[in-house]
């Protein structure tokens, strides 16, 4: 599992890579993590031949933030208690974080997940804020957003909410994500009525299905409430480790989410770490 760690140094950045040192430390089977701190690069001093490109290695600018990257990552490991494992660091360079780091991803494309804080610190046109709207909607790898106030806790439970359209595909990938921390899988599913809910979902047919031990959970919408209000408060209830979310755009159960004045919220104010995949763009396995 390859996962990509952005941060700015700031405090607020720091929920993202404690999550993913323990992300890497409690999976089975091999993982590494690639720390990179993009490197703010003001437009009016930009061109083709610096903008999104990673810093040359005989650049002294490189050597000073690998300096302080590296220093940076080793205090983090120390504080929370955790050996590193395999793991490097890198510099790059952009305008815009966001653009920077999915053009790092074309060029380097053994990446299985970006992980990051929901907010980081400083203008919003920095690492974070919008950023991570905009790497959730437009990666091909996923991301997963976690919240500000992450603390370190075993893996238990992951929640899936679907809108039950690729159940299919999507509940393998999930599996795949799950079963690599040794946690169940809980599916959440909203529906109108209750007396709606297909057949080939109950429970009996989906344990003969999957080995794999998965709970359906239908929930009957609150129609004063939005999907996003729904959502929350299901998730406080069930306080699961990961949330899964599909997105495919214009179309799926997290675009309406995103096409809601409350989105942005779900994104920078996570209630659980959230991991988001690109149904259009998805890789057919999760390592």
């Amino acid at each position: 599992m390859n996962i990509l760690v952005p941060t700015d140094f700031s405090a607020n950045s720091l929920a993202g890579i404690y999550f993913a040192m323990h992300l890497a430390d409690q999976i089975t089977g091999p993982s590494h993590l690639q720390f990179v701190y993009v490197d703010y690069l003001p437009k009016v001093f930009a061109d083709e031949d610096t903008l999104h490109k990673q810093i040359d290695a005989a650049d002294p600018e490189q050597s000073e933030y690998q300096k302080k990257l590296a220093e940076f990552v080793l205090d983090l490991y120390n504080k929370i208690g955790i050996s590193p494992k395999a793991y490097s660091i890198d510099v790059i360079r952009g305008v815009r974080a966001d653009s920077a780091l999915l053009n790092y991803c074309t060029k380097n494309r053994d990446f299985d997940y970006i992980c990051m804080s929901s907010k980081g610190a400083g203008s919003i046109d920095r690492l974070f804020g919008t950023n991570t709207g905009n790497l959730v909607t437009k990666s091909e790898i996923p991301v997963i957003v976690v919240p500000l106030d992450y603390t370190v806790q075993p893996f238990t439970k992951i929640v899936y909410a679907s809108d039950l359209q690729d159940f299919d595909s999507e509940i393998e990938q999930v599996i795949g994500f799950s079963s690599a921390l040794r946690a169940s899988i809980e599916v959440l599913h909203f529906v109108p009525d209750l007396a709606l809910i297909p057949d080939r979902y109950n429970q009996q047919q989906i344990d003969n299905k999957y080995d794999y031990g998965i709970t359906f959970h239908f929930e009957k919408t609150n129609p004063i409430h939005t999907l996003l209000k729904n959502l929350r408060d299901q998730l406080t209830r069930m306080n699961p480790s990961v949330l899964i979310l599909f997105t495919k755009r214009h179309k799926s159960f997290f675009h309406k989410l995103f096409l809601s004045d409350l989105a942005e919220d779900l994104a920078f104010h996570a209630v659980v770490p959230m991991l988001v995949i690109n149904k259009t763009n998805s890789r057919a396995s999760l390592r």
